[in-house]
């Protein structure tokens, strides 16, 4: 948790700069070491059993912290926030089993319904547990409807090109997308002028994330694909 604290402090979920996305990035570093480490050091047929428990585990430390503080307190931190990347790898173990997929699959054609109703928990509560954890379980709703349906209309919505290719570089405009926003949160903070407001930002934002996908994140993919071959040869 040391780096988490450390980008917690230093950051600008504080103040309002243009690290503050950083938070997120220190809970995806948590997960993928933890995720490797159930990998590794469980067998296949235990590791859902795994997943589980720390799920339970993250939930329990949610509902228990909840009672002394706010989530404004305890939002940033990786034992909290791990359900929303825990309940993904949980559902991809499951769908491999064909039973559990033929379930899903039958569920999920009224996928839109769940996610509205999931949106209206989010949206129309106070602050409390079912808040938050509807929130982890959001998101996976949205991908799992989508793959096991892939010929509905809001499927087909979502493979459009202009879609597709801002999912294609959504990592990199998160990152970026700090730098330039950042004026709309604190205007104090917005020391690049015209490059923070509409609509430059947007503009400057969606270049950054070209640049840094094609110059950073795809020779990364690649060479990892690369690695990856060779390990498992």
């Amino acid at each position: 948790m040391m780096h988490h604290d450390f980008v917690y402090q230093v950051g600008a979920i504080r103040d309002g700069g243009s690290t503050g996305d950083f938070w997120s990035l220190s809970v995806e570093e948590h997960f993928y070491l933890l995720l490797s480490a159930v990998l590794v050091f469980t067998r296949k047929k235990h590791r859902l059993k795994v997943l589980s428990a720390l799920i339970i585990f993250v939930a329990i430390s949610l509902a228990v912290q909840l009672r002394h503080r706010s989530r404004m307190h305890i939002q940033y931190r990786s034992d909290v926030r791990l359900d929303s990347l825990l309940i993904p790898a949980m559902i991809a173990v499951l769908v491999q089993r064909e039973t559990i997929r033929a379930w899903f699959q039958r569920i999920g054609r009224f996928w839109p319904v769940i996610l509205a109703a999931l949106f209206v928990l989010i949206t129309w509560t106070p602050e409390n547990f079912g808040q938050v954890f509807g929130l982890a379980l959001l998101m996976p709703v949205l991908v799992l409807g989508t793959v096991l349906n892939p010929q509905s209309i809001l499927s087909r919505f979502l493979e459009l090109p202009p879609l597709r290719f801002v999912g294609r570089i959504s990592y990199s405009l998160y990152l970026w997308q700090q730098l330039f926003f950042v004026g709309h949160f604190n205007p104090e903070a917005a020391t690049l002028g015209w490059l923070q407001r509409l609509p430059f930002d947007y503009l400057a934002a969606f270049a950054c994330a070209l640049a840094s996908y094609s110059l950073l994140e795809k020779p990364a993919m690649h060479y990892g694909h690369k690695l990856a071959a060779r390990v498992r040869r």
